[in-house]
């Protein structure tokens, strides 16, 4: 960070160096030549794009905001890279403007255009300009992570240990096995497929994304933050940002690497820092699995109350969280057993839910409390026989016009952590 902070950001309006490769003026002069091209028509001169344009003229995927991009260095460290667009969104203040807000809803891997809105405009009184951003490698900001051709990349995953995670194998009733070596050898051969599948996708990203990875860390995210506040509020202005989740890694880092710039900064369900830094990323869940069981116990007290009605996992309004959580375990292991065809009923492919894919649901409706009814009844129903809604949540991409949301998040995460080597990897042991 030392370093980063005593590198100069490039001047605005710095012509970015061509990367047109010699190949293809010889293409455009054979198409003329052959009168594809209609020389009747003026070419115009194709321009580098200039550092520090920006463009207000893009679609919106909100209403109230205006939409455009803002050109910046793709490295901020090596003027001669070339550059980055940075796909950015607005509401712009109604009353005298105190200066701008950033805001990013976390992630990392998620839009951060879709903060920007005219109701957090209203909350700070319409006196900010309220701007998200998509950070570098997500979503409509270019360069970005697209290691898979089209959409490619779910049929990659498609019914894979990446897709339906790792399932243990049902409960031995009558004692007769070990529980722990069963449970370990079925662990072992899905990490072996998880693994194999990891690298295959580590080669794609090396292959279609290549050096532009490395410009994808939460470093250079802040280097943008500056350089779009110099921009859209003069040289040298605050940075205020209003941001949680993976977006408190963005303000913990920004405050270090520019203490001076730092404004208003608020963050909320805060990332531990110094994992997220100085850990591989296998090693983080243990804290984000801190208080997993309680939730859980809760989530089941909850079901208890609310009833056959409220929530379906229960069957009589007799059930005690301890019958729900038995009921679940009987439906885990009866996937486990034999995972449950589906037909997607047109929103999602046909596939199967298995165990794995079930329990992982549960834990990622677990960290949702607003979502928790309609997980009741999806879980409900599936216990019931008919796997559809939790099966659909799956495989449905949830960012539709998103589909490389999983390795944009991988592109921030590689950049971010400390190489991988062979005292930190996990083990089998």
């Amino acid at each position: 960070m030392t370093l980063l902070e005593k590198q100069p950001l490039p001047p605005l309006g710095a012509p970015v160096p061509s990367t047109w490769p010699a190949k293809a003026v010889l293409v455009f002069a054979a198409l003329l030549s052959i009168g594809i091209l209609n020389t009747s028509t003026r070419v115009e001169r194709r321009h580098t794009p200039l550092i520090g344009t920006v463009t207000w003229s893009l679609q919106c995927e909100r209403p109230g905001q205006e939409c455009g991009q803002i050109v910046v260095p793709k490295d901020y460290l090596n003027p001669s890279s070339g550059s980055a667009t940075i796909f950015i969104s607005r509401v712009r203040a109604t009353q005298t403007k105190k200066g701008t807000v950033f805001v990013n809803p976390g992630g990392p891997g998620v839009p951060g255009t879709w903060g920007a809105s005219p109701g957090l405009a209203q909350y700070l009184a319409n006196e900010w300009d309220i701007v998200g951003f998509d950070p570098r490698g997500i979503h409509r900001t270019i360069p970005q992570v697209k290691c898979f051709p089209n959409s490619s990349y779910a049929l990659f995953k498609a019914n894979t240990v990446l897709e339906q995670s790792f399932t243990l194998p049902f409960s031995s009733k009558d004692g007769s096995a070990d529980p722990t070596a069963e449970i370990e050898v079925a662990l072992e051969r899905q990490m072996r497929e998880f693994v194999a599948l990891k690298k295959a996708e580590a080669a794609m990203c090396a292959e279609n994304v290549g050096e532009d990875l490395k410009y994808m860390g939460t470093t250079t995210v802040v280097r943008d933050l500056a350089f779009m506040a110099d921009v859209l509020d003069g040289e040298g202005s605050k940075i205020n940002l209003f941001t949680g989740s993976y977006g408190s890694i963005i303000g913990a880092y920004l405050v270090n690497m520019l203490p001076d710039r730092a404004g208003r900064v608020v963050i909320d369900g805060i990332v531990d820092p110094m994992s997220w830094s100085s850990e591989p990323a296998h090693k983080w869940p243990a804290n984000w699995l801190a208080s997993t069981e309680k939730t859980y116990r809760f989530f089941l007290e909850m079901c208890a109350a609310a009833g056959p009605l409220g929530c379906p996992i229960a069957q009589h309004t007799s059930d005690t969280p301890v019958v729900l959580e038995e009921r679940l375990e009987e439906f885990f292991d009866s996937l486990a057993r034999a995972p449950m065809p589906v037909i997607g009923l047109g929103k999602a492919r046909a596939g199967y839910l298995t165990s794995g894919a079930a329990r992982a649901l549960v834990l990622m409706y677990l960290e949702q409390p607003t979502q928790w009814s309609s997980a009741a009844h999806a879980i409900g129903s599936a216990i019931a026989g008919n796997g559809t809604l939790l099966h659909n949540f799956l495989v449905a991409p949830r960012h539709s016009n998103s589909p490389y949301h999983d390795l944009a998040r991988s592109g921030v995460t590689c950049a971010d952590q400390p190489a991988a080597d062979s005292h930190n990897l996990p083990t089998s042991g």
